[in-house]
């Protein structure tokens, strides 16, 4: 088998061994929290997310296309402002000041400048 083969027998066999196919740990409450509270947290670090809240608000409220929102938001097209808001497909602000204000409250929150 040459590199750029994948033996899945032999990545089967590994799981086995550590019994990974069928756990049995299950999550208590405290976990489900924590996973919740950081997949919160994840979304507001992927660019994608502001990239998409910014895009509802143009095209709803100023009624432009999503080319003039690639190009107002400095992306390479208007594929990447329609994937964004197909991703986060519900508008979580009503304006452009609540991202601001929320996007700064974020990354002053985790420590940038």
């Amino acid at each position: 088998m040459n590199r750029s083969q994948f033996d899945l027998s032999a990545a089967l066999e590994k799981l086995r061994e550590h019994d990974w196919l069928h756990p049995t740990v299950q999550f208590d409450e405290v976990d489900a929290t924590l996973t919740a509270k950081n997949a919160g947290e994840t979304k507001y670090a992927d660019p994608n997310y502001w990239i998409a809240q910014c895009g509802h608000i143009l095209l709803s409220n100023y009624k432009v296309s999503a080319r003039e929102v690639a190009r107002i938001l400095s992306q390479s097209g208007p594929a990447m402002i329609t994937r964004a808001i197909d991703r986060y497909n519900s508008a979580d602000y009503k304006d452009l000041q609540s991202i601001d204000k929320a996007l700064t409250n974020y990354v002053e929150g985790i420590g940038l400048s």
